[in-house]
């Protein structure tokens, strides 16, 4: 099935995420990725780089298993006032 052309154009417009340089990032503007220098950076007269390596998103390593070990015991304080209030 084909794509009316207004959606197509849409798109294809589209920037690739994660592209934009430091300067842009730090003050969340829309980064052109103008090569050798981002309009944003030749207007502020900063240096304009691009970092490609990122920490990955989420949270980090091991905090999901930690986090379901702490919900599935509960601390001693919480067992002695459930286990009071059912007597």
């Amino acid at each position: 099935m084909s794509q009316p052309a207004d959606q197509e154009t849409r798109s294809q417009a589209r920037q690739k995420p994660g592209g934009a340089c430091e300067e842009c990032r730090r003050r969340k503007l829309r980064c052109d990725r103008q090569q050798p220098q981002c309009g944003m950076c030749e207007a502020a007269g900063v240096i304009c780089q691009v970092t490609t390596n990122r920490a990955p998103r989420g949270p980090k390593r091991g905090y999901l298993k930690a986090m379901q070990a702490r919900i599935g015991k509960p601390p001693l304080p919480m067992l002695i006032c459930f286990a009071t209030r059912n007597v």
